[in-house]
């Protein structure tokens, strides 16, 4: 008989257990058999089980199927029935895999279903994906379906009820496909089962003294058959989890009462009681157990802990739901006002979002309950590798970094994969996967960068970043070599341009041929590498080597025990030598080898099919780390992992998202017949389940979800089964959710920085964030105005400097005066290669022709614009494409005009270089400027030209020569550089080239400036003032502002808006200052007309004219 110990609490049922430990102990050559579903649960007994007797000993623990079939198999005999591995899912599949190539099998028409699937043209990775799905439908069906197992065994193959055609022939298939997996070896479980009964008087003596199920709430009923006959020979004892200590078994949901109620014609005649909804409406699956657990004869000892009558007043809201559902009533009957802290439900707009939500809140509890500690707070999430790098970003390096003043919160995070978690497992799946790489630069430098791997080849992160900046330099983007880009792009050949050959091959002939840039052989040599740099280039070229060796070698098929072998070589050749490290890859690979044995499957295998078995393998979460190892422990929701805590929360309880749906195949028997009494499904676990997190939380229930939308911020729509939870405590407690706007939501702001982040019942802990609220606040006297950066009397500027303050006032005040730089720091390394020539590209090379061609004198012209347009292309800054080439004969020609109209000027050009002291008045004293300015004059003008069109920069640094020239003229003792022909110098002109229309835009200057040094002074005075308050003068701006026809504040506030590369909304400097600001437009419409109308008034932009027209004049 079944000793049924059914309880409301796990600690009661660990109570009873070590009582019966304790009044039957056992002998202590006899061990302690414990079933539980996960290690989680076997975790907790351990821990709890040493914490109540001091010590946890001699006690064995199994899963449920695991234990039984090794019952069932120590009791018929191992010669009776084959080896359970056999028809494990690994094994089932490989054998599965190997069936489907043989003859008989592709011949009979049985299975023509199956080979439609595959193609005719066989898909292997089909084919195993097919296999892995049977295996896993045959592993349900074992248990969950005995009698179908019992028929194919017998060869027959027709279904006893009436089915569907299709479902017929997947009945028929599946049993043959069963029948020939089997025909040499006995696996029928109703057979075996039968015998095992049988047999159990007789080999009673090989049973455990005493078999312990623990918490379990799920089971075949074919197994409970045999549990039941089990405990006729040997104690079985059933520590039960049951919500409920009244019969609960024939309560049903209000969707099922609905039902029946549409299905009756006469309303009265329907009595039925609901009991309690939540139990109703979560509960299927346990109510299903119990109906099965009442049809043996059980001893039933329960152990609720029911609070009596008259102490239910004091119940907080969680106490009273569990309450409720203890004594089956409906809350909703007698409604009562209690809201609480017990039960809290969290929206935010995303996953972020949630986990800060949580962090927060967390601290709260731990600062007002000095009882708490972080062992005593689970975590759930519905898959949790979806917050696993958010959990590490908050809890696993927020709480480092906070106040000593405030609790730590260290965490642990459970359940995860190795694939998404183990830098070894990551970095071999990328190897693996190297027939299908392009060598994408990044994806190389990514791998570099797994400490593995760094250590097998001697790297550190600083030399990583050289190596990238070397890439970048040589410009590498894609592809080993011209072979394997010609295969990767399908094609005869390709160009060995951007490749790794190539510019590995720049980079070592350049360390080797001299200390400068050359090009030798087609090849632009690179003087990047010096020195012992080329130890560090060899380690490069030896990953490299590696990696190509492997690519090559990876494509040829191998039997599953050499593919072993072989990315054990490969593991050698990459990682280092670290047992610790490569544990799971190796552990995996010898699973790998036993399965290949077992199932004796010695056909060739191609790359892809062990990838798909490897990728299963490496998908499969590790319940047993990282769980309650004394933090708060972050795990998957589980089923039947009921383990109380006082604190328990559930994060991502989204509409969609959970409960979990699993998505049957067409020929999943199970899913296309009607369920039976027991059988499992992914949505009536989660159901459960969260019916026990509601039981098992002892202090706190946090339930959080995605309320919101991040982009339009609209109201998303909870979990069902949240919806039900609220609904609930709506009707029975006066909770106020409306729709998740009501006063009992916490909705959490988006962003971490807002103000409403850091008020309410739980504001924020987070000190950063809140530091920056207090700057956003206090921008306008603080951060914007600064004290002075200018250390003496006396600075030196050149008219460059000068002219990049005013094109960036935020990002100069942000470097001089808070030492802030925003700029990417990194290498940026480009995957793909240049197929058009950017506006920069074309800039540079148009401006390297007429530079050329206008400060050289050389014999032919046109050998001089080819060797450097040549030595662009063979450094990779131009496009590999025939149409590059019409390209640039387009920038050779119009370069060539260009320097044409230009040299009517250089020839009788003459360069000058001056130093002009401005002083002005500056925070209470008097500072010298010296303006260093190069200035090029002709035929007594101020000369300036460019390859690009004029911007507000061309005329500021026109405008400054000129002011230069003519303060040199107002006070030439005081100014160095002073030749006799500047004093003829009159006005400027400056020539551009507009590439977009292809013709001269010209800037002049006539002689209207009577006090050149008073303008100086003005904008030096402007530049100090820029050093103490931060101007939003930009030449852009004022530029865009005094070129339009229209000039108003609206223009400016556009300019600031506008959705472009480069404009100050998308500009990291303008953003750290101004984002969130209300602007003063028209004050700053103010600003720039006082500040520059001057220089627009003095700059004139003539009217563009072609070359042609240009040169003739």
């Amino acid at each position: 008989m079944i000793h049924l110990y059914p309880a409301n609490k796990m600690e009661n049922l660990l109570a009873l257990y070590n009582k019966i430990h304790q009044v039957s102990p056992l002998s202590v050559f006899d061990k302690e058999t414990i079933i539980v579903q996960n290690q989680g649960m076997q975790h907790w007994l351990s821990m709890s089980i040493a914490n109540s007797r001091g010590i946890a000993m001699n006690t064995g623990y199994a899963l449920p199927a695991q234990f039984l079939w090794k019952l069932v198999r120590t009791m018929v005999g191992e010669e009776n029935m084959a080896d359970p591995v056999l028809f494990s899912r690994d094994v089932l599949g490989w054998r599965i895999y190997q069936l489907f190539g043989e003859k008989s099998v592709k011949s009979d028409p049985a299975f023509a279903p199956i080979f439609s699937y595959i193609g005719a043209v066989e898909d292997p990775l089909k084919r195993f994906q097919l296999a892995r799905q049977l295996a896993d439908l045959f592993e349900q069906y074992l248990v969950f379906r005995p009698q179908w197992i019992h028929q194919w065994q017998a060869q027959n193959f027709t279904f006893d009820e009436a089915q569907p055609p299709q479902i017929q022939d997947a009945f028929t298939w599946q049993g043959k496909l069963w029948y020939l997996l089997t025909k040499d070896q006995n696996y029928d479980p109703i057979a075996l089962i039968k015998l095992a009964i049988e047999n159990l008087e007789q080999y009673q003596h090989k049973l455990p003294k005493r078999i312990a199920f623990f918490g379990i709430n799920a089971m075949a009923p074919m197994w409970l058959e045999l549990v039941n006959a089990v405990s006729d020979y040997t104690q079985v004892h059933f520590f039960h989890l049951n919500p409920c200590f009244d019969y609960w078994g024939d309560i049903q949901s209000e969707k099922q009462a609905l039902s029946k109620l549409s299905a009756w014609t006469d309303e009265s005649a329907l009595a039925l009681d609901i009991g309690n909804p939540l139990l109703a409406n979560l509960g299927q699956q346990g109510k299903e157990f119990l109906a099965l657990l009442q049809q043996y004869s059980t001893l039933d000892i329960s152990a609720y802990e029911q609070i009596e009558e008259g102490e239910r007043s004091p119940l907080n809201a969680l106490q009273q739901v569990n309450q409720d559902i203890l004594s089956l009533q409906d809350g909703r009957l007698s409604p009562q006002s209690l809201v609480d802290d017990s039960i809290i439900i969290t929206s935010a707009h995303n996953a972020l979002r949630e986990i800060q939500g949580l962090h927060d809140w967390l601290l709260h509890q731990f600062n007002q309950d000095s009882s708490l500690t972080p062992k005593d707070v689970l975590v759930m999430c519905p898959q949790i590798e979806a917050y696993a790098p958010y959990i590490n970003a908050v809890f696993a390096r927020g709480w480092q970094d906070l106040d000593a003043a405030l609790p730590p919160l260290p965490c642990s995070i459970a359940d995860r994969t190795s694939k998404a978690s183990d830098a070894v497992v990551i970095g071999f799946n990328q190897l693996i996967s190297l027939p299908d790489n392009r060598f994408k630069v990044n994806d190389i430098i990514a791998l570099l960068r797994l400490q593995p791997i760094q250590q097998k080849f001697g790297l550190n992160e600083e030399e990583i970043d050289k190596l990238s900046l070397w890439l970048e330099q040589v410009n590498v983007h894609w592809g080993l070599d011209q072979q394997h880009k010609a295969t990767v792009l399908s094609a005869k050949e390709a160009s060995n341009q951007y490749s790794w050959q190539q510019g590995l091959s720049r980079l070592l002939q350049g360390f080797a041929y001299s200390d400068s840039e050359a090009i030798v052989d087609d090849l632009f040599l690179s003087a990047a590498v010096e020195g012992t740099d080329a130890l560090l280039l060899g380690k490069l070229c030896w990953f490299i080597e590696e990696l190509q060796q492997f690519q090559y070698t990876l494509s040829t098929p191998r039997t599953l025990l050499e593919w072993k072998a072989y990315f054990t070589t490969l593991i050698d050749a990459f990682f280092a030598q670290d047992d610790e490290q490569t544990l799971v890859l190796q552990t995996v690979l010898e699973n790998l080898g036993e399965h290949a044995t077992q199932s004796q499957a010695d056909m060739p295998v191609i790359l892809n099919v062990v990838k798909a078995y490897l990728d299963l393998s490496f998908n499969q979460p590790d319940p047993g780390r990282q769980f309650m190892v004394g933090q708060v422990t972050f795990c998957s929701m589980i089923p039947m992992r009921s383990i109380p805590f006082k604190v328990i929360a559930i994060l991502g309880l989204n509409d969609g998202e959970f409960p979990r749906q699993t998505i049957a195949s067409s020929f999943d028997l199970m899913a296309q017949t009607t369920a039976k009494m027991g059988d499992r499904s992914r949505r009536g676990d989660d159901r459960y389940l969260f019916l026990e997190a509601i039981i098992s939380a002892r202090k706190n229930l946090y339930l959080s979800y995605q309320g919101r939308n991040i982009k339009n911020n609209k109201v998303k729509q909870p979990s069902l089964v949240l919806t039900e939870f609220v609904h609930y405590l709506e009707k029975a407690f006066g909770y106020e959710f409306k729709d998740g706007q009501g006063a009992d939501v916490r909705q959490m702001p988006m962003q971490p920085y807002r103000e409403s982040n850091y008020q309410g019942r739980y504001p924020s802990f987070d000190g950063k964030w809140h530091d920056m609220l207090g700057r956003s606040h206090q921008q306008t006297d603080n951060a914007l105005h600064v004290t002075p950066s200018v250390e003496a009397n006396e600075i030196s500027l050149t008219l460059e400097q000068l002219a990049a303050f005013f094109q960036h006032p935020a990002k100069s005040f942000a470097k001089q005066n808070l030492g802030l730089s925003l700029e990417q720091t990194s290498v940026m390394l480009e995957d793909n290669e240049p197929f058009a020539v950017d506006f920069l590209a074309g800039y540079q090379l148009r401006e390297a022709f007429v530079s050329a061609l206008t400060q050289q004198q050389v014999d032919d012209r046109q050998v001089l614009l080819d060797t450097l347009s040549e030595q662009m292309k063979l450094e990779g800054d131009l496009p590999d494409l025939p149409t590059t080439e019409v390209l640039i004969a387009q920038y050779k020609e119009q370069s060539c005009e260009f320097a044409d109209f230009i040299k009517q000027y250089t020839d009788n050009i003459e360069h000058i270089a001056l130093s002009v002291p401005v002083k002005v008045p500056f925070n209470g004293a008097s500072i010298t400027v010296t303006l260093q300015a190069n200035i090029m004059l002709a035929e007594q003008r101020v000369y300036h030209f460019r390859t690009s069109s004029p911007k507000g920069k061309d005329k500021f640094l026109l405008l400054m020569a000129l002011l230069c020239v003519k303060a040199a003229q107002q006070n030439p003792q005081q100014t160095e550089g002073v030749s006799s022909t500047i004093k003829d110098v009159t006005s400027a002109i400056g020539h551009y080239f507009n590439s977009q229309n292809k013709k001269i835009d010209t800037l002049t200057i006539s002689d209207e400036i009577t006090d050149a040094i008073a303008m100086l002074q003005h904008f030096v005075a402007l530049y100090l003032a820029g050093l103490t308050r931060l101007q939003m003068t930009s030449l852009p701006l004022v530029d865009d502002y005094f070129t339009r026809r229209t000039r108003d504040a609206e223009n400016l506030s556009k300019f600031w808006h506008k959705d472009a590369i480069g404009s100050p909304e998308h500009d990291p400097y303008w953003q750290y200052f101004f984002k969130g600001q209300d602007i003063d437009w028209q004050a700053l419409e103010l600003d720039v007309i006082k500040h520059f109308e001057c220089m627009y008034h003095l700059v004139k932009k003539e009217k563009a004219v072609s070359l042609d027209a240009k040169a003739g004049a």
